[in-house]
């Protein structure tokens, strides 16, 4: 119960993006999207970590329906990221304070998978009970 404390507070502060009427400049996209996947991540570790076993006996449940989701999420929002950044997806830099070249192309996929990463991670949320 503490770690799942924890963990949700971490993901508030991670999770805070830009607030509107703020006098510090809005972090670029990949950026915004990089710390929401992080969030996003810790939200799926804590919800498996509770859900599991439950999870294990009864895979229909609404929980383990969310967990499934978002771990689809975090994989499209990481594949945004990569498409966004002109990336190698299967060679992605091992320097997470790579430089991105945006591609403008990319961007309308990248805003709608961190959308959805922000959906699930309300979601998660829920499922954690806080």
């Amino acid at each position: 119960m503490k770690l799942s404390i924890i963990v949700i507070a971490c993901l508030l502060m991670v999770a805070c993006i830009h607030k509107s009427g703020s006098t510090t400049p809005a972090a670029p996209l990949e950026q915004q999207a990089r710390n929401v996947s992080a969030a996003l991540q810790g939200a799926i570790v804590a919800a498996q970590t509770e859900w599991t076993p439950s999870c294990k006996i009864d895979s229909k449940q609404t929980a383990c329906d969310v967990i499934t989701r978002s771990i689809a999420g975090q994989n499209a929002l990481i594949t945004s990221i990569e498409a966004y950044c002109a990336w190698d997806t299967r060679n992605p830099p091992a320097d997470p304070n790579a430089k991105c070249a945006a591609d403008a192309t990319a961007q309308s996929g990248l805003e709608s998978a961190l959308s959805n990463a922000q959906t699930f991670i309300g979601q998660l949320k829920g499922v954690l009970g806080k």
